[in-house]
């Protein structure tokens, strides 16, 4: 069994990520809306999970994979890119939301496992959520981020760290680029971005 641990930066915005998300569907581009959105603009982020993340797993599981293991993308999706079928992976999902939605033909950042799990990807599937996320029939939630122990996640052989830009405020944005920057730091090599738009569709 292959153990993966994904992480989705949205989960910092956990305390107002649900007061925008529906503009991502109507505008290609939340940050083109910002100016005159102002109760977006203010919304505020969730620094005791960000700061739980950066001593839990920047700080501590790193140290422990590979660092040939270790990507940071712009989508949750591109993981499938790393995934071999022939392998039992048990996926790990830090995230706001389950990411399990319908598939309809297009794999997307809201579907990502469901595909994974239909299609042979994914083995097995825990979702660690925000405490405020929503409720998901069918999808297990027993632990959430802000009461896990994530140090004790047992033997992780792969680590992806997904921006999820279009989620997130711009002003938490260099939040995640301070994350780039320590990982060159302990990991010893130049960690950047892996962009694999060109790549979407069948996997």
């Amino acid at each position: 069994m292959k153990t993966i641990l994904t992480i989705d930066f949205n989960i910092i915005m956990a305390p107002c990520i649900d007061l925008y998300n529906h503009l991502i569907n109507e505008f290609d581009n939340l940050h083109d809306r910002i100016g005159s959105e102002s109760l977006v603009w203010h919304g505020q982020a969730a620094m005791d999970i960000y700061s739980k993340l950066t001593n839990e797993i920047i700080l501590d599981k790193f140290l422990e994979v590979d660092k040939d293991n270790i990507h940071f993308l712009h989508g949750q999706e591109d993981v499938l890119h790393f995934l071999d079928k022939n392998e039992d992976n048990h996926v790990y999902n830090i995230d706001f939301y389950s990411d399990t939605h319908e598939y309809n033909g297009t794999i997307d950042n809201r579907n990502w496992v469901t595909y994974g799990l239909n299609n042979g990807y994914i083995k097995n599937y825990e979702w660690i959520k925000a405490l405020n996320s929503p409720i998901v029939e069918g999808v297990e939630t027993p632990v959430t981020v802000e009461k896990a122990e994530l140090t004790l996640l047992p033997n992780i052989d792969q680590i992806f760290i997904a921006s999820s830009e279009e989620w997130i405020l711009p002003q938490y944005m260099p939040l995640f680029d301070l994350w780039l920057m320590i990982s060159r730091k302990i990991l010893g090599k130049n960690v950047n971005m892996e962009d694999y738009y060109q790549l979407r569709g069948e996997y």
